[in-house]
């Protein structure tokens, strides 16, 4: 028997939409909410739509009764009035209005950054996007508990007619730009992602992009830990996106009045403009991955069996590279589980057994022809993915006088981290290593020359991946002095008396006394 090693990250997360896990559990009470008013509704200005796909041309600003007549895809109209997400126009002879979330107009700015806050409140962190009960749908909602079954789940919202993290995003980018994802602008550039993006990746998960930096976006997503729950500006580092160019959902999706088309100038719908536009960029980041029985006319079939220590269904993995694995489901028969592989000879860095996501076994440097797998084999629980790093708690402004001693303090989730400061004077143009200190809370002692400084923190975890703090600003306050001194007075009695001090400093007070 080959020598047992936890399973690759990589391959965990790759694997883990594509087992289906089943159970049953009691059902969880919920509280169905929703503060769907904490989201402005989207302005839609008249002037000149584009259509983005067929639309139907309604007798009323609503879905119901029609004229009769469609609107094809690519057609220039002209909308004369609005009504909610109705736009109200002329077309072949009828008069109507059509739904303008399916169309493009390039006045329709949206402010992005305030609407993501809006819908950091719609959509409260740490809260389950699902119903509370399992025939009511509402998009706009979200309950206080997770989805009883964890991944598969009838209590999960549905947008577009999908649900989970990718039904999440869609609605998330439909509510900051009133333009339905589905017809948004395809392609598979990382280099060009801005925020308000989403990125669907390796035919798993679903994400909006809420900040981009050198090395890593920060994205809001729904149901990373398999049970609907919300999540805002989770950092994922850019090496970890990687898409099937099979997968007809994967690549990033770029709404079209964020800033443009990226790779065309026409207004046709995206899903049309990627294969040609993105043909350089997926030669390097498209991941191949394949279902049993692959058809390869090259290769010869390879029937692996074993007895598994659960009944479960199990899906084994070669791993050819970081970027081509070949995938194969179990099919268990009087105890013996089979997997069948039609894959060139040779060998593979991994042979992976999954079963129900959670468990596997693994072999290194697996011969296809020549190895086999053992009798029989115990599956143990998959490692669990490093968590991801994030800064919890950013370093807070302070006042301090001078010659006093101030703390700063940054804390942050993650695994193995490390810490470096930096400051920034009111005269420097940019950042200093701050020296030897390399600790969550530094402390040092002020002067004069500090007011105006800056500090800040580069956090960085095991996994190499790192952030910085946000800055905090020092105000070195002035010293307490007293300038002038209460004079002695000589009044005859029944005569008003006056007092005065002067003093030098901050947010003075004064309490006189007298003997």
């Amino acid at each position: 028997m080959k020598k047992k090693k936890p399973v690759s990250v990589a391959i965990v997360l790759a694997m883990a939409m594509l087992i289906v896990m089943f159970g049953t559990v009691a059902q969880v009470s919920a509280t169905a909410m929703s503060s769907a008013d904490a989201l402005t509704p989207f302005v839609y200005q008249k002037g000149t739509y584009t259509t983005l796909g067929k639309l139907t041309l309604y007798t009323a600003a609503q879905t119901g009764s029609t004229t009769g007549k469609s609107v094809p895809k690519g057609t220039a109209v002209n909308v004369t009035s609005v009504s909610g997400e109705f736009g109200k126009i002329s077309y072949d002879g009828k008069t109507g209005w059509i739904n303008l979330g399916y169309a493009f107009n390039p006045q329709n700015k949206a402010d992005i950054a305030a609407r993501l806050n809006m819908l950091r409140k719609k959509f409260p962190e740490g809260m389950y996007w699902n119903r509370e009960t399992p025939d009511v749908n509402n998009a706009d909602g979200y309950t206080d508990q997770p989805c009883p079954r964890g991944h598969t789940d009838n209590r999960d919202n549905y947008f577009d007619g999908t649900c989970q993290c990718h039904g999440f995003a869609l609605k998330l980018g439909y509510d900051v730009f009133g333009i339905h994802a589905r017809y948004w602008e395809r392609h598979y550039d990382l280099d060009k992602v801005r925020v308000g993006d989403l990125i669907r990746y390796r035919s798993r998960h679903t994400v909006m992009i809420t900040g981009v930096y050198d090395t890593y976006f920060t994205v809001a997503d729904c149901n990373w830990s398999y049970s609907c729950n919300i999540m805002w500006d989770r950092v994922m580092n850019k090496s970890k996106f990687s898409f099937y160019e099979s997968d007809s959902n994967d690549g990033i999706y770029h709404c079209p009045t964020n800033g443009g088309y990226i790779f065309t100038s026409d207004k046709e719908s995206a899903s049309t403009t990627a294969s040609s536009a993105t043909t350089k960029a997926t030669t390097t980041t498209t991941a191949k991955a394949v279902e049993s029985p692959l058809k390869m006319s090259s290769a010869g079939q390879y029937v692996l069996t074993t007895r598994l220590s659960v009944n479960a269904s199990c899906t084994a993995v070669l791993a050819k590279s970081s970027t081509e694995t070949y995938f194969a489901k179990g099919v268990t028969s009087n105890g013996v589980t089979s997997f069948t592989f039609e894959v060139p000879a040779g060998t593979y860095p991994e042979l992976v057994i999954i079963a129900e996501g959670c468990e596997e076994y693994c072999i290194s440097n697996f011969t296809v022809g020549k190895d086999s797998l053992p009798s029989a084999l115990t599956l143990k629980k998959a490692e669990i993915p490093l968590p991801e790093l994030k800064i919890t708690q950013q370093p807070a402004n302070v006042s301090v006088k001078a010659g006093r001693d101030v703390t700063f303090t940054v804390k942050a989730s993650g695994s193995g981290l490390r810490y470096q400061w930096y400051y920034k004077k009111a005269s420097d143009t940019s950042w200093n290593v701050w020296s030897s200190r390399t600790s969550a809370s530094t402390t040092a002692t002020s002067n004069a020359t500090w007011n105006g400084m800056q500090v800040r923190c580069k956090v960085s975890d095991s996994s190499g991946d790192a952030l910085y703090s946000s800055a905090a600003k020092i105000t070195v306050l002035p010293e307490l002095k007293i300038t002038q001194q209460p004079a002695n007075v000589s009044v005859k009695a029944g005569r008003d008396v006056t007092f005065t001090v002067k003093a030098s400093g901050s947010g003075l007070r004064y309490q006189w006394y007298y003997k």
